[in-house]
């Protein structure tokens, strides 16, 4: 479940941040902002985007458990997993607003690959720093907020702490 959060998290970070650089090094997108459209119309419109790849490989994750849960059988409590998909989402939303942030910052044709480091960094500072003396600096880690064991063993989440 870890090894998905940051396999996904990191292409969702580095084709977010590539949706805005590689038009910018293809020398696309000057001629997209000449356009009548507003550049936030055009940042938020790539974020959207993003939104939807991880919707729809959340929705056809939790498609296939469901799926292959049926065929073989198996008693699967599909509540919990789509409260987990759901705030699998919301993390993978996140992930990709900090790709389409740095790519929009810094312009730079490292940004995506810079994005999915962040990414891949910020699940072990989360996951090295877990019960320890310095468990306070993986609160800077997005995957801290996105216990996917607590989800399924639990089947919930803590809105007060905002952590699922």
């Amino acid at each position: 479940m870890a090894s998905s959060t940051l396999v996904l998290g990191g292409y969702i970070a580095y084709s977010s941040a590539n949706a805005i650089s590689g038009e910018v090094q293809g020398r696309t997108f000057w001629i997209l902002l000449s356009s009548p459209y507003r550049r936030g119309l055009v940042l938020i419109s790539k974020y959207l985007v993003a939104v939807a790849a991880a919707s729809s490989a959340s929705a056809s994750t939790l498609a296939a458990l469901a799926l292959s849960a049926r065929v073989y059988g198996v008693e699967v409590d599909l509540a919990r997993y789509l409260i987990l998909y759901t705030a699998g989402t919301v993390y993978l939303a996140s992930v990709a607003s900090l790709g389409i942030l740095l790519g929009a910052v810094t312009l730079s044709p490292r940004a995506p690959w810079t994005a999915a480091g962040m990414v891949i960094a910020m699940y072990f500072v989360d996951t090295l720093t877990l019960d320890t003396r310095l468990e306070r600096l993986g609160a800077i880690a997005l995957t801290r907020y996105h216990d996917a064991l607590g989800i399924v063993l639990g089947g919930e989440c803590q809105a007060t702490t905002w952590r699922c």
